[in-house]
């Protein structure tokens, strides 16, 4: 530093009489000022500091609210299953990652710090984790049991970050102690410094202006300090506000609880001497719990459960909450209650730990849905008894309506073979009438057997291969191909799990009437083709038809036979509708209501399409039980057979 002076003065100070004092005084004025810029700097120094410490401090205890904010979240949405109780844990995942962000940021220079803050940021990252895994299970309708597991493994975790925090907070409040001790030193050495430099600048007036600048310095420094000090208070008037958002989220939390259609008691263990289980007293409850026992919140809060409950000791939810306390494992139950109080009814009770001693019980009252369930099984077991009895009615009938038939058909052939000869024209007719009567009433009477038995019990359900099955099929009408002249054309077909005879019976019929329903003079043409159909692509005329499955085999037979109007659809699957003459087309009426009893009887479904003279198309619709049984669909499998 330079201090420029008037030349008449350096006239009087070259004397040697005054030279030695001013260079005296200069010099003085020159360490004085020297040292004071050096207190300045060093309080500079301490005040970065100090405002590095209490921000480091500050975000510290921000980041221990969002981790408090995660939990909370996460525990909430555990035992309640609402979306809102995320709301919390939702704010923390998105400010977590920026605030450790910005702390790396502030420590990254720190080596004393660094590590303990790798530690928090990767318990943060774990504690995240879980809760992340934890709520995408409770989204998929697990067990609530993870609301336990949310309990034991989140509390270590949060035991951990809050232990780490502290560790690190506390390094930084001794820092700031010490920073502060050094700033009030390196304040009370300016200060001192500064009286002196006054004493100088009286006898110094030439160095008023560099002084000045000095203190213009540290006026502005002053400023900044109240400015960081400002912003100080500013996060910890946001640190406040969060903390009031959090009294708020658990309010809400309340609000939701109540809302529950589920009642919902938490409770406390009561041990005697020997530290078994006796009681448990009720904590906490919702509103819900009125509504399903008749008993007021404030009238069972701290009371115990045999007390205001005593039926809950015979009917084993007493031992269900000591076995969850003693086990840790969630357990669920329905039991009839009934106490002397006046309760009673069907309760579904799920029962989870929490903490140590603790059990949160959520309840059901299902009376009404128990009594409904009694009744259809009641009435399920009527309606089998009933149909069994109908079965076995409809056999022994048809089995006794044979005898006669066939000894009205065997005395027929004997008067047309002993007597045929005397009789007239007219009688043999009559008899050859009442021979082909017989003959369609013993048709009849099979079919409506065979009907019966499809309606009634079933075979097991195994693997059946349809392109061997309808290969047998096409062997046995092998004459009737031949004789017709009959072209077929059959995809490759899959296998699916049913009841080989059923299925037999139901494709038998189906490719019969293919042949016989044609047109005279006009080769019949079928085709047996084979697509797998989304659930969401059926056809809508199948609906409500219940779909579940992803995916089912849709099995057409097509051919180009006299077909019929499509108004008379229903009418072709009713027993013995039959749409044209007994002598054009023979049958019995029954071959059709047999195939839907039994498509029906393989949780599937029957469409037909059809115009006159245009032929008919039967689309069969079976559930794709496994998905691999599909990959066959990706090939060309079509073959026309040598008829």
């Amino acid at each position: 530093m330079s201090i420029l002076l008037p030349p008449a003065l350096m006239r009087k100070l070259a004397s040697a009489t005054t030279l030695a004092p001013f260079l005296f005084t200069l010099t003085c004025l020159s360490v004085i000022i020297y040292s004071l810029y050096q207190s300045q700097q060093q309080r500079q120094h301490n005040e970065d500091w100090l405002l590095q410490t209490g921000t480091v401090i500050s975000m510290l205890g921000y980041l221990n609210t969002l981790a408090v904010e995660a939990e909370t979240g996460t525990r909430g949405y555990l035992l309640s299953g609402h979306e809102s109780a995320l709301a919390p844990y939702k704010t923390a995942l998105e400010q977590l990652p920026i605030q450790l962000n910005a702390l790396r940021t502030l420590i990254d220079n720190d080596p004393e710090q660094k590590l303990p803050f790798t530690i928090l940021q990767k318990l943060i990252r774990q504690r995240l984790l879980l809760s992340q895994t934890l709520i995408q299970l409770r989204q998929m309708g697990k067990n609530p049991e993870f609301a336990q597991r949310e309990m034991n493994e989140g509390k270590v975790l949060m035991d951990k970050i809050r232990h780490q925090i502290s560790q690190m907070t506390d390094l930084e409040k001794q820092r700031l102690a010490s920073r502060q001790a050094s700033l009030g030193e390196a304040t009370r050495r300016g200060k001192w410094w500064g009286r002196w430099l006054v004493g100088i600048c009286l006898l110094m007036v030439l160095t008023a202006a560099s002084l000045a600048q000095v203190l213009r310095k540290s006026v502005r420094q002053q400023r900044q300090l109240h400015q960081l000090q400002e912003k100080l208070v500013g996060k910890l008037a946001q640190q406040q506000e969060l903390e009031a958002v959090l009294i708020r989220q658990t309010d809400q939390l309340r609000t939701t609880l109540d809302a529950s259609l589920n009642g919902i008691l938490s409770m406390s263990a009561l041990r005697n001497e020997q530290g078994e289980i006796i009681n448990f007293r009720m904590d906490t409850a919702n509103t819900t719990v009125k509504r399903m026992t008749g008993r007021d919140v404030d009238e069972i809060l701290g009371r115990t459960l045999l007390d205001v409950f005593p039926g809950n000791a015979e009917n084993g939810f007493l031992d269900l909450y000591k076995r969850v306390v003693n086990t840790g494992e969630a357990e669920h139950s329905m039991q009839y209650y009934q106490d002397d109080q006046g309760l009673a009814g069907w309760f579904e009770v799920s029962a989870v730990k929490q903490n140590d001693d603790r059990v949160v019980v959520t309840f059901i009252n299902v009376t009404d849905h128990q009594q409904d369930k009694e009744k259809a099984e009641r009435t399920l077991r009527q309606l089998q008894e009933s149909n069994e009895n109908l079965a076995q009615f409809a056999f022994v009938a048809s089995h006794d309506l044979q005898a006669p038939l066939r000894k009205i058909q065997s005395f027929g052939d004997i008067l047309l073979q002993q007597h045929g000869s005397i009789l007239p024209d007219s009688g043999v007719h009559l008899v050859n009438r009442m021979l082909q009567t017989s003959e369609r009433m013993s048709h009849l009477i099979r079919g409506l057997l065979n009907y019966s038995r499809i309606g009634g019990s079933q075979s097991p359900h195994q693997r059946v291969d349809l392109s061997e099955l309808i290969d047998g099929i096409l062997d046995d009408l092998e004459l009737d191909i031949i004789e017709k002249q009959a072209i077929l054309e059959v995809d490759q077909l899959p296998q699916v799990w049913g009841d080989p005879v059923q299925l037999q019976q139901l494709f038998s019929n189906l490719v019969s009437n293919a042949l016989k329903f044609t047109k005279p003079g006009r080769k019949p043409k079928v085709f047996i083709r084979c697509q797998v159909v989304a659930v969401n692509k059926l056809p809508d005329s199948l609906f409500p038809v219940s779909r579940n499955h992803q995916s089912y085999y849709e099995l057409s037979v097509i051919d180009n036979g006299i077909g019929f109007e499509e108004q008379y659809i229903d009418r072709i699957f009713k027993l013995f509708e039959r749409l044209h003459g007994k002598n054009s087309y023979p049958g019995s009426g029954i071959g059709l209501a047999i195939c839907k009893q039994i498509v029906m009887n393989h949780k599937g479904m029957l469409l037909v399409a059809s115009k006159p003279d245009e032929g008919a198309a039967f689309r069969v619709y079976l559930p794709v039980i496994n998905q691999p049984d599909i990959n066959w669909l990706s090939l060309d499998h079509s073959r026309s057979l040598p008829y």
